[in-house]
């Protein structure tokens, strides 16, 4: 996985966030998977954030129609974290999103900070609570483990 450190302004990236001050001082972002990392936020933060359509369009933004952010804060073994998403116009928060959560492991390990085990807690802000597990090994290898409820079943048919 290939990460390229992005430095933002402190203002542009906080107010495309929502947030008039706090401590956002980077992103970081994953080619890969079109993550955008916005470190150094404390959990109080994480939670507050309300992006700004036009500037979280225009800052977190990888390539055109692809605007995704996960911010994140860990203290004492717990992540809060949050993930945006633009779509259609709108930016969307997803509640629960394991394959962030697995981009989150790698950059953890490719940042020196395995090994880890962190619960990490999403959707909390927008009153649909999950709770993933991140366990990174010395060597760098990421599991994300949690539960999951089927909310819908079916058969798809390709042709």
């Amino acid at each position: 996985m290939a990460l390229r450190e992005v430095r933002h302004p402190r203002q542009r990236g906080l107010l495309a966030l929502g947030q008039s001050r706090g401590g956002i001082d980077h992103a970081v972002r994953d080619p890969a998977a079109t993550l955008t990392r916005v470190g150094d936020v404390v959990g109080v933060e994480v939670l507050r954030a309300q992006p700004v359509h036009a500037l979280f369009t225009r800052h977190a933004t990888l390539r055109p129609g692809r605007s995704v952010a996960y911010l994140w804060h860990q203290a004492d073994g717990v992540a809060t974290v949050r993930l945006f998403f633009e779509q259609q116009g709108s930016v969307i928060e997803d509640p629960g999103t394991g394959s962030a959560c697995a981009n989150l492991g790698g950059w953890c390990a490719l940042n020196g900070l395995a090994p880890l085990s962190w619960r990490i807690e999403q959707g909390e802000a927008i009153l649909r609570p999950n709770v993933l597990y991140l366990d990174v090994a010395a060597n760098g290898s990421v599991q994300v483990g949690g539960k999951v409820q089927a909310v819908a079943e079916g058969v798809f048919t390709l042709p």
